[in-house]
């Protein structure tokens, strides 16, 4: 796991990538700091039934969510699971 720039793009955020059947995907989730990025690929990799790997990676996206602590503080962690 390690944090994978894009050359020539001004960072404002980072994202968690997951690695699925060889192809990494991503959610909408975008965060303001590479730890929390990290956390919330960490929380989706024990979710995400198929994935393999996480990995975070800075953006040129504007965080639409707070730190990782501070979203667990008011939202609790997320569900380990959900039945259908």
């Amino acid at each position: 796991m390690g944090i994978s720039p894009q050359e020539g793009v001004s960072v404002k955020g980072f994202i968690a990538e997951v690695l699925v059947q060889g192809k990494w995907s991503r959610n909408a989730q975008v965060w303001p700091d590479a730890v929390s990025a990290e956390s919330a690929g960490f929380d989706l990799l024990g979710r995400w039934t198929m994935a393999e790997n996480i990995r975070v990676v800075e953006v040129a996206e504007v965080p639409n969510y707070p730190t990782w602590t501070e979203y667990v503080d008011k939202n609790g962690l997320p569900p380990k699971r959900v039945t259908l």
